[in-house]
């Protein structure tokens, strides 16, 4: 999925198409989106959205308009998930269903600007985590999980480096993760995670 507005409509419009074509329980029950009198309100990296299928309209919850990454991702997420919870096991990117092809794109996007940024500050890495409600998770020298939909979360571990040994970054998935989206997606996701992650660091007072 390209992350431009232009490669995104066809996608996008495809998404309405088939969306428009089931019933709004049945999305609801599959992505656990709640079913409400303006349409499908559905959390996505701890903001509320609304889906309005007869309009084609993704607004947030105080009704301004999404971006198109946003809503391709939003749109991807209601069209594929499945009424199946998470299995509690953990895999790396490379895991997925067509990870390798992804991998490098995945790295450039995701995992080097987290490495970047964070590598030599877990403090930083932490509490820009819990600007996303992110919950602490023992694994690596740090780590974060994060809710991405409800039927989907990340996390985030770090390695964080010294003099000999170099800081590095793994972002996990539930195996159940492919059934909810296509690994293309969940490669967008790592990308906008990574944006958020820096974005919310750069808001932390430095002491």
């Amino acid at each position: 999925m390209r992350d431009d507005a232009g490669n995104l409509r066809p996608s996008i419009e495809l998404a309405w198409s088939r969306l428009k074509k089931r019933d709004e329980s049945d999305i609801a029950q599959r992505s656990k989106a709640m079913l409400t009198y303006a349409g499908l309100q559905l959390c996505f990296m701890n903001n509320e959205y609304v889906i309005i299928l007869q309009d084609e309209r993704v607004i947030t919850i105080e009704g301004k308009p999404t971006n198109p990454f946003f809503e391709a991702v939003i749109l991807h997420y209601l069209v594929n998930a499945k009424d199946i919870d998470p299995a509690g096991k953990m895999i790396s990117f490379r895991d997925l269903e067509g990870g390798n092809f992804y991998y490098s794109a995945f790295r450039a996007r995701t995992l080097t600007p987290i490495l970047d940024r964070f590598g030599q500050s877990s403090r930083e890495f932490l509490m820009a985590g819990e600007f996303m409600k992110g919950s602490v998770v023992k694994m690596g020298d740090t780590a974060i999980r994060i809710q991405i939909f409800p039927r989907l979360s990340v996390t985030i571990v770090l390695w964080e480096g010294d003099d000999e040994i170099p800081p590095s970054v793994n972002i996990l998935f539930d195996s159940t993760a492919g059934y909810h989206l296509p690994t293309e997606d969940l490669a967008a996701i790592g990308s906008i995670l990574a944006s958020q992650f820096i974005r919310n660091a750069d808001h932390i007072p430095k002491n």
